[in-house]
């Protein structure tokens, strides 16, 4: 096999590892993959695990692109995580969809860290398609930060790589923009979680309100973050600012 032959194997996945559950996004195939449409994706074993199988599902109408399979880790929690310890992910909410929930679990033996769990909503139909969606700026890790989506953009997905040296994650936020929305009535959560260490979870509180960004507190005596979580309400009309 030729390594461009490799390569397009690498990309159009579906993985299957021992010991690990699988959790992803739907499609008309019936099955969950790792992606949706002409989205990116990171898949990794956890850790000591190793690729076992490799399928994926084409489709000329969507772009002549492939599915690949989600993958779900399994800890000692009982529930599913979409990254385990130590461990680099890239989430990435379907096309069309915005987060609307932020879970996560501490652990101070694993490395301080924590592992993490979102979900997503779709937008309301008469927002039509996202007019562009990017990757904002990173947000290094081992320092406080504050980062809000660019361009009156709304949070559809996050990515982290973890750092043993400083034992904390650098963020990026994955960012969409619609036509005619701008936001209005904005505000920060309290902290999540209350108090470092313990787990924590942020859910929008009614239909309407959207992710924008956060704020962030970084404890260097015991390396866990705190956040506060900046939703807003979305107008129906163009803006000539970006607002907050």
């Amino acid at each position: 096999m030729s390594s461009a032959h490799v390569l397009q194997a690498l990309c159009l996945l579906m993985v299957f590892s021992t010991a690990s559950a699988q959790h992803g996004y739907m499609h008309d195939t019936g099955e969950e993959w790792v992606n949706t449409w002409r989205q990116g994706f990171n898949f990794q074993c956890p850790h000591g695990e190793v690729l076992v199988a490799i399928r994926s599902y084409f489709s000329e109408k969507e772009g002549s692109d492939r599915l690949c399979a989600q993958h779900g880790y399994m800890h000692d929690t009982g529930e599913e995580w979409v990254n385990t310890w130590r461990q680099g992910f890239n989430f990435q909410c379907p096309h069309g969809e915005v987060l609307v929930a932020i879970r996560s679990y501490f652990s101070e033996k694993e490395g301080s860290d924590r592992l993490w769990n979102f979900e997503c909503q779709r937008t309301p139909y008469d927002w039509g398609e996202p007019n562009e969606c990017w990757w904002d700026d990173i947000n290094r890790a081992g320092l406080e930060w504050s980062s809000v989506c660019t361009n009156n953009g709304m949070v559809a997905g996050v990515q982290s790589k973890y750092f043993e040296a400083v034992l904390d994650r650098e963020w990026q936020f994955y960012c969409c923009r619609y036509a005619r929305r701008c936001p209005y009535s904005c505000w920060k959560t309290s902290d999540v979680p209350e108090y470092y260490k313990e787990e924590g979870e942020m859910v929008i509180p009614s239909y309407g309100y959207f992710i924008r960004g956060a704020q962030t507190t970084f404890s260097g005596v015991l390396r866990d973050r705190q956040w506060k979580y900046i939703l807003c309400r979305m107008t129906d009309f163009d803006c000539q600012f970006e607002n907050f």
